[in-house]
């Protein structure tokens, strides 16, 4: 007991040493992240060219997958910028960078949201128009009708994986944003400070919505698997039992051949019957 005892507290004595620099080295590592990708800043001579290319490469970009993808990338630009600004000791940028952060961020998660419904939406009124062996060829018709919704909405689900990847990037970067902004709302003059926390409750509540949506998905993909699972379970069992009626109706088969022969055998002892002398 007091081994264990022991060994409890050199863990947690060591935890409370080292953790607290792994965490912080983590920290470091994502602040760096955002200063490297800053580029020129607001007090740069050169900073209106770049967001001149900025809007010419949004004008360029005709993909909606690839268009949304910048866009997250140039919000991202924005808070780097404001951080860089921190560093430099010129707060004044900071409200009007945070500002076009999260007026960025919020107009290209609705779009996200809004592609990825319509897509949901548009896909699953395809799978509903489709037949039964269309939409299910491995299950009886009865059984695809009553899982119809749920084979959609999984089908839907597939089509879509491009959208919910955004999603999922979405959830993974606004992590990053949050902490970001929470070091930049600890060095900012308190006129300052509404607009960095606004800022923050709008990455936040893009943040949770995406982990909801993600949540949702593997909940699909898990019942699908469970489904797919019983599926399978009851298709073999039917084969098995298929497969006993068969071998069930060739034994029958052989034992009526049997008792046939059996019979003939019996009316015809010792041969085959002489043949009749005809009368003259």
């Amino acid at each position: 007991m007091k081994k264990i005892l022991f060994v409890f507290l050199a863990v947690a004595f060591l935890f409370a040493i080292f953790a607290p620099k792994v965490f912080a080295q983590e920290d470091n590592e994502t602040i760096k992240e955002y200063t490297r990708i800053a580029g020129y800043t607001p007090d740069s001579p050169l900073y209106g060219l770049e967001r001149a290319w900025e809007k010419i490469q949004l004008i360029l970009t005709t993909n909606e997958e690839a268009k949304i993808r910048l866009e997250l990338q140039l919000a991202k630009e924005r808070l780097a910028e404001a951080e860089v600004m921190i560093q430099k000791g010129k707060p004044e940028y900071v409200p009007r960078l945070v500002n076009e952060y999260k007026e960025q961020f919020n107009k290209t998660w609705k779009e996200i949201e809004s592609k990825y419904e319509h897509c949901m939406n548009m896909e699953e009124e395809r799978c509903k128009r489709l037949s039964p062996v269309e939409r299910c060829p491995n299950m009886t018709e009865d059984r695809c009708l009553n899982m119809t919704e749920t084979i959609c909405k999984n089908m839907s689900e597939e089509r879509c994986k491009k959208w919910n990847n955004l999603v999922e990037k979405v959830s993974n970067e606004t992590e990053k944003h949050i902490y970001v902004l929470e070091k930049v709302l600890e060095k900012v003059p308190e006129q300052a400070k509404s607009a960095i926390q606004h800022a923050i409750e709008v990455s936040q509540k893009g943040h949770d919505k995406a982990v909801e949506q993600m949540k949702e998905m593997r909940e699909r993909v898990q019942n699908k698997g469970a489904e797919t699972e019983i599926q399978e379970q009851v298709e073999e069992h039917i084969g098995e039992i298929i497969g006993n009626i068969s071998e069930h109706g060739n034994a029958s088969e052989k034992m009526g051949n049997m008792t046939g022969h059996e019979s003939e055998n019996k009316s015809t002892p010792g041969g085959p019957p002489p043949e009749h002398e005809t009368l003259t």
